[in-house]
């Protein structure tokens, strides 16, 4: 009985494999990335919408003893090729987050932060579903400063100022120069045959 039951389940999945074969094909579900970053870790999710569109999600922390902050960026990146997500891209991102120099002791040291930004960039497969993601670009990440004097004092200017400094520096400088180590997750899809009946030349 085992013997015939194990007969079946190999013919079974053979008639499955050449299904698949014949009528799957694979194609990008996903990715999770992550940059390395000993003391400012960053941490990605990216889902294909389109053969060559998504949406990425990340977060990013600051673990320095100064400052600590941590952020939030929504994107939308196109693809060039359709060869993606082994491809050049666009990325267009918006982002929200928190910071607190108070550790410090500054005055007006914590407070929100959003913003925006552009970049281009590149996936480059190095084995197996595993890739690099090098990219580069533009963004502008501003402090909202919480507690702040309503009045414009000259002490006032002089501590936005320096605190901006840190803020630019350390938190949200305006270059942003990368690379992620990613994995990449498939999915099976059906295989798209041309229409016979259709009269596109």
């Amino acid at each position: 009985m085992r013997q015939i039951i194990f007969i079946l389940f190999s013919i079974l999945s053979l008639a499955y494999a050449q299904y698949e074969e014949n009528n799957l094909v694979e194609k990008p579900n996903y990715l999770i990335k992550f940059a390395p970053r000993i003391l400012a870790p960053k941490f990605g999710f990216e889902k294909f919408i389109k053969e060559q569109s998504s949406y990425v999600i990340e977060l990013r922390t600051n673990l320095y003893w100064i400052p600590q902050a941590i952020r939030v960026e929504g994107s939308y990146r196109r693809y060039f090729e359709a060869s993606a997500p082994y491809s050049p891209y666009v990325n267009i991102k918006a982002a929200a987050g928190y910071f607190d120099y108070r550790i410090l002791n500054l005055e007006d040291s914590y407070g929100m932060m959003a913003g925006g930004g552009v970049s281009f960039g590149g996936q480059i497969k190095i084995g197996g579903h595993w890739l690099f993601d090098i990219y580069g670009g533009l963004q502008l990440i501003a402090p909202i400063y919480f507690e702040i004097d309503p009045y414009n004092t000259s002490q006032n200017f002089i501590t936005s100022r320096r605190l901006n400094a840190i803020h630019y520096t350390l938190i949200a400088f305006p270059v942003e120069l990368g690379i992620r180590l990613a994995y990449l997750k498939t999915k099976l899809v059906p295989k798209k045959y041309p229409n016979p009946n259709s009269t596109t030349f």
